[in-house]
């Protein structure tokens, strides 16, 4: 469950609990039956009132985690992928079995990807778009390096591109995570 989605249902579970306040002050205020019995049937329901929202909620928390476990797996994963792609560009010339094993991770995170997020528009009937196309399009820049021997200056070209769609996922991929500042940070490394 991503962080937007949990907010909106810790908003409706706020409302709802908000709601119920609301109806019992009203209730208490302006019952005028004998002994109160409207309000107080609502004093003895209020258990179960409270109860099924405060069940979904603890649910909708287990789920952000469940999620936010696979976020961590699958980030572990793609930042091992792409540093394969990247290195594959350093080589003057690779194997075939260095090409397939490189690949091989991308598709792997892909697949991931897939797994943790539905595409973007998704319905019955459209499959909506890739969540995080940049991926791809390193996926598509190792296809089209091959292996065997390559020229530096291609090389050079597709790392640039590999590392700048690298940067263009890392940044929005990381709004998910709940990440704070350090306690205590330590910036820079002096020598003495």
């Amino acid at each position: 469950m991503t962080r937007k989605r949990l907010r909106n249902i810790i908003k409706i579970v706020t409302a709802i609990y908000l709601l119920c306040v609301l109806t019992g002050v009203t209730l208490r205020i302006f019952d005028a039956t004998e002994e109160q019995k409207i309000y107080s049937t609502f004093k003895d329901l209020l258990p179960l009132i409270f109860a099924v929202p405060l069940g979904y909620l603890g649910f909708c928390f287990q789920r952000r985690n469940s999620f936010m476990s696979s976020l961590k797996f699958l980030w572990k994963n793609m930042i091992v992928a792409v540093n394969e792609a990247i290195q594959y560009t350093h080589h003057e010339e690779n194997s075939q079995e260095d090409f397939g094993a490189v690949l091989t991770s991308l598709s792997e995170v892909i697949d991931e990807l897939r797994g943790v997020y539905k595409n973007i528009g998704e319905t019955e009937s459209n499959i909506g778009q890739y969540p995080f196309e940049p991926i791809k399009t390193i996926n598509k820049e190792i296809k089209k390096l091959g292996y065997g021997k390559i020229e530096n200056s291609v090389r050079e070209k597709s790392r640039d591109l590999i590392i700048g769609n690298w940067q263009s996922i890392r940044k929005e991929f990381l709004h998910e995570f709940d990440r704070y500042e350090p306690t205590k940070p330590v910036t820079s490394y002096k020598m003495d």
